[in-house]
């Protein structure tokens, strides 16, 4: 693991204040020159302004690995060999690793602050037809539990579209990541890669969608219409809802949780922790609408009818202070606010 610490300790910036010209042009880079030239602060600051700001390094590292947590041995190496660095860390992972504690102490005392992990869906036949042996439903929220409780952020990925997936999926979930205080959120929808048990069963089952294949007036030969594969495009036809319960109940999650409201309701901290829930509130919305292009799109959206309008048999109306929302229609009995 020794080769892994020197490699962290090799990066750097790709520049000092003798070479910050060569940067390219931008108002960032124009920026950090010109804070670095000022007389008195970038003469004292000049250093640490290009090692924080400056392009080509992070004192914050990221292991870009499917799974970092492979086996325990291996991971705890791991840890004791970062851990000199003093250097903040994140890793995408799999939730089995809050199984063993003396893990979870070892990568936070490494530096661990933040892991990505694939909590796929609050639907156990949802799991079991992913074939995910490491999730499981009903201990889920206790595992989320002890990695917040060993001082790690956890960014939960989920998916829709799945099979044991319906309409009541979306706030199902919401209730999940609000319960249990997911730190940020990531959401796709069930998408058809080649070579996936999912592709397999779309092309099986011929349950590909129109759009899903290449368009007729394309000028590139392709077998599918592959900028619709991003996970924010209904692809392959769903069992368990319509295919507009599906692409509006995406963006219907990804608005209420990333919505003022729903990132405050995931604050894990005490309410007169005030710098907590300012320093929370800003990293989810800065990151919502400026760092994640499909959840800033679904957030600005609008939809014209809320989901499940044709499933309730009811008309859609005129957008408007009357039209009815999507949990009004999911949820009878829940009144919409002013």
């Amino acid at each position: 693991m020794a080769d892994v610490a020197d490699e962290i300790q090799s990066q750097g910036p790709v520049c000092t204040r003798d070479t910050i010209d060569t940067l390219p042009p931008g108002l960032y880079n124009t920026l950090l020159k010109t804070l670095v030239k000022l007389p008195v602060l970038g003469s004292v600051y000049g250093d640490r302004l290009i090692a924080r700001m400056g392009p080509g390094f992070s004192r914050q590292f990221f292991f870009w690995d499917d799974n970092l947590y492979n086996a325990a041995g291996s991971f705890q190496a791991l840890c004791d060999a970062i851990r000199p660095l003093g250097r903040p860390w994140a890793a995408e992972l799999t939730i089995d690793l809050a199984e063993k504690p003396e893990l979870l102490k070892a990568a936070y005392d490494s530096g661990c602050r933040d892991l990505f992990l694939g909590i796929e869906s609050v639907s156990q036949t949802a799991i079991d037809g992913l074939d995910k042996w490491s999730n499981d439903t009903a201990s889920m929220r206790e595992m989320v539990r002890r990695v917040h409780d060993a001082g790690i952020n956890i960014m939960g990925a989920f998916v829709f579209g799945l099979d044991g997936d319906d309409a009541t999926s979306f706030d199902r979930t919401l209730e999940f990541i609000y319960r249990t205080g997911i730190d940020f959120i990531v959401a796709n929808i069930i998408q058809p890669y080649p070579g996936t048990g999912t592709f397999k069963d779309a092309v099986a089952g011929d349950d590909f969608l129109p759009w899903a294949l290449c368009p007729t007036r394309s000028d590139t030969a392709m077998d599918y219409n592959w900028p619709l594969f991003d996970g924010a495009h209904v692809l392959v036809r769903p069992k368990g809802m319509t295919i507009d319960q599906l692409q509006e109940g995406y963006y219907y999650f990804l608005r209420e949780a990333y919505s003022l409201t729903g990132i405050l309701r995931r604050f894990r901290g005490p309410a007169h922790d005030l710098p907590g829930a300012a320093a929370h509130f800003a990293r989810n919305y800065l990151l919502s609408r400026y760092g994640m292009i499909k959840t800033a799109h679904a957030v600005k959206r609008k939809g014209a009818k809320p989901v499940g309008m044709d499933a309730a048999g009811l008309e859609a109306p005129a957008a408007g202070p009357g039209m009815p929302s999507f949990r009004s229609v999911f949820r009878p009995g829940v009144a919409e606010r002013d």
